[in-house]
């Protein structure tokens, strides 16, 4: 099911069941395919790491992190994934936004993401919600199991939360954003962040039962 309510809340009245168009994943798929268009690459294989388009991210991936030892697994929609220490992690997404050789590259995603936030990981999520309120100052991104990035301008933050609670890598998230002058205190107070940043703990019936301390 789409992550999106409302979009959920229309396939079930609908009687709609999803498709792969609304897997969380499916934007990264069509813009892989649509390189391989570009290219005349092979459709059939481009899931494969020996396909020249996972070739070239995976050499992208080391220049900009500047890690050469990346292991590699799968993704749960199938994909190549490269895992890499937090410090490279930073490093990558750090030349991904400073002004060098590498940004020229990368200025158009760059722009998409921040022009259009709700693309990237759409209503409610912390990224796309994130790039929304610094309108255009950040690019961010969450990925599985309790990491997101925010970076702007070769600065690059990183968190990863141990059991991967995505509650708590929010709270953590914010408040460092906060204490670190890249966002003000105010102004996540006012949007749809505001929830996120207080760490309140809530039942069912909307009783706050506990709170998340920031120490």
């Amino acid at each position: 099911m789409p992550f999106d309510e409302e979009e959920k809340i229309k396939l079930i009245r609908k009687n709609l069941k999803p498709n792969v168009l609304h897997n969380n994943c499916s934007g990264k798929h069509l813009g892989m395919l649509c390189v391989c268009k570009k290219n005349k690459y092979n459709f059939d294989n481009y899931l494969s790491l020996k396909h020249p388009l996972q070739m070239q991210i995976l050499k992208s991936i080391q220049e900009l992190s500047e890690y050469k030892n990346i292991q590699i697994a799968v993704d749960g929609c199938g994909l190549p994934v490269f895992s890499l220490p937090i410090t490279n992690i930073a490093k990558l997404f750090s030349n991904f936004t400073k002004e060098s050789p590498h940004r020229g590259a990368y200025t158009k995603i760059i722009e998409a993401m921040t022009s259009f936030p709700y693309l990237v990981g759409g209503k409610g999520q912390i990224d796309s919600e994130l790039m929304n309120l610094s309108e255009g100052k950040l690019i961010a991104k969450v990925g599985a199991d309790g990491i997101i990035i925010a970076a702007h301008d070769g600065n690059a933050l990183v968190v990863k939360i141990a059991d991967g609670s995505p509650k708590i890598r929010a709270f953590i998230f914010l408040k460092m954003l906060v204490k670190l002058g890249l966002i003000k205190e105010k102004a996540i107070l006012k949007s749809n962040l505001k929830d996120m940043y207080l760490g309140e703990i809530k039942n069912v019936v909307g009783n706050v039962v506990g709170k998340l301390i920031y120490c």
